[in-house]
């Protein structure tokens, strides 16, 4: 696989672009003078900063669990309200940024490229941020100094969801390979400034966007779907959309270095293995469990992973450190792919489009791929076909046997992206898992949501409580968000309430 490594020295001239002239700089005191930003400046740092997140410790360690990726042994009840500021805090650290890159090279149409590069990021982060609340600004956000509105609507899910499908659709179209274009290069971390790359991962994420609306609004979805399967799309993993973090040593900053493979320097307590996502695997004698994950010390208890809201002595003591899995060298590495979006996921995507009768395509050819995908990723394709032929992954069965097989093996795939297979959960159910005997405030439910930041109320007052009042049960984690619309939900594991539940 082609990899994309974050360059010490884009860091470098980042640092020193900022310091460089300092006096110059710093003659006005409110703030940097326009001629000193550069838009491949303010793309390296959203990109490297909202990628890290994935593996890094800004993202909440709840989502980790709530997807049942991880565990950590000292989180305890994390079914308790919180102050959910990550990720509503995008809008200072992220997306101010892009929409100034934007404003800084709409004018030169030689970087009409670099625009749609930042739209479709724009498009990105908004999509994780509205999954996790529901509405919330957007049109009237982070607007430049002389543009600034200090208390922005909240803006309904559905209609947010709307204009970023059209988003990606506007910028696939703009991206051009004319040599009269200026390339972002190697301030590009993830694609290098390749127009057809971005491309591939506008449509992507733009058929990712479409498939999570399906159950609230089946039209639309349907437009999109049907707009977007013939464009090119990530198709194979040298296409993948990911950062490779650097390896650690010499003159690398720490934070160019995986945050996983740092936090197991300092000390912090092994991150096991989730519960949900080994039973998925270990049911299904995956492959991919070497790559996901160490085998419990004990030497008998092999993937067995970790459930979350263990109470308890015995809960605790039947998951101890010594008779868990830890997470394994996919994450843990001194170098480490942190992928935002994968072929395996997309190839998924198109086997759940064509089995809703959304395309036209093959949903078991589509969900072969997926597969196949998934596991040349980490480098076992030859164990494909084997593992294709095991009764518990043929898909077989009515509608939503196979879409319940789909998703799963979606689950397996995208492994360690969290905060998509909390969605992914949300949005179908699967997969169902099993929690411990600690209630919290959700009598013992995954929450749905997460509920805005405390510093809503005292900044946008009147705003949020608009939102507030519009979310079923209010802001709490229960609450549904527009897109979560399929009925029967959540889906209870078929041993929720026995112990131990296998």
């Amino acid at each position: 696989m082609k990899k994309r490594y974050l360059q010490l020295a884009l860091i470098a001239l980042l640092g020193g672009s900022c310091t460089q002239n300092f006096e110059e700089i710093n003659t006005n005191p409110a703030m940097i003078k326009e001629e000193n930003l550069k838009p491949e400046m303010l793309l390296t740092w959203s990109l490297k900063h909202s990628v890290f997140e994935y593996f890094g410790p800004n993202t909440p360690w709840s989502i980790r669990e709530y997807a049942g990726y991880v565990a950590y042994e000292e989180t305890g009840d994390i079914f308790l309200p919180c102050d959910c500021a990550n990720p509503f805090n995008y809008y200072r650290r992220f997306i101010v940024n892009l929409n100034e890159l934007i404003r800084l090279a709409a004018p030169d149409p030689r970087k009409s490229n670099q625009v749609a590069i930042a739209r479709i990021w724009n498009a990105f982060l908004y999509q994780r941020m509205t999954d996790a609340y529901g509405d919330i600004p957007y049109s009237e956000a982070a607007k430049d100094p002389a543009n600034v509105i200090n208390q922005p609507v909240y803006e309904p899910q559905a209609s947010i969801y709307a204009n970023l499908m059209n988003e990606l659709k506007e910028a696939a179209q703009i991206l051009s390979s004319a040599p009269d274009q200026i390339s972002f290069g190697n301030a590009d971390l993830i694609y290098q400034g390749d127009p057809e790359l971005w491309r591939r991962f506008a449509n992507s994420l733009r058929l990712r966007m479409a498939m999570r609306i399906r159950y609230a609004d089946a039209t639309l979805a349907g437009q999109h779907i049907q707009e977007v399967v013939t464009a090119p799309l990530l198709e194979d993993n040298s296409q993948n959309a990911l950062l490779t973090t650097l390896p650690p040593g010499g003159t690398t900053p720490a934070g160019n270095v995986n945050p996983v493979y740092n936090s197991g320097l300092s000390g912090a307590n092994p991150i096991r293995f989730g519960f949900a996502i080994s039973e998925v695997m270990m049911e299904r004698e995956d492959p991919r469990l070497p790559a996901y994950a160490v085998a419990a010390t004990d030497g008998v208890s092999g993937y067995k992973g970790r459930p979350i809201q263990l109470e308890g002595e015995e809960e605790r003591n039947y998951y101890s450190r010594t008779n868990t899995a830890e997470i394994g060298p996919l994450l843990t590495g001194e170098v480490a792919d942190i992928v935002v979006m994968n072929s395996a996921e997309v190839y998924f995507l198109r086997a759940e489009a064509a089995l809703a009768g959304l395309s036209s395509e093959n949903a078991q050819q589509m969900y072969q791929q997926g597969i196949q995908q998934s596991m040349a990723q980490v480098g076992i394709e030859d164990e494909a076909a084997a593992y294709m032929a095991k009764p518990l992954v043929i898909l077989a069965g009515d509608e939503e046997e196979q879409l319940k097989k789909i998703i799963l093996q979606k689950y397996i795939a995208i492994y360690p992206n969290a905060t998509e297979a909390w969605a992914e959960w949300r949005r179908t159910g699967y997969p169902a898992m099993w929690t411990g005997s600690m209630k919290g405030a959700t009598n013992g439910q995954i929450p749905r949501r997460m509920t805005y930041p405390i510093d809503e109320f005292g900044k946008n007052e009147e705003n949020l409580r608009q939102a507030i009042d519009q979310l079923p049960g209010g802001d709490t984690f229960l609450s549904k968000v527009w897109w979560d619309k399929k009925p029967g939900l959540p889906y209870t594991h078929p041993n929720q309430g026995m112990f131990p539940p296998n």
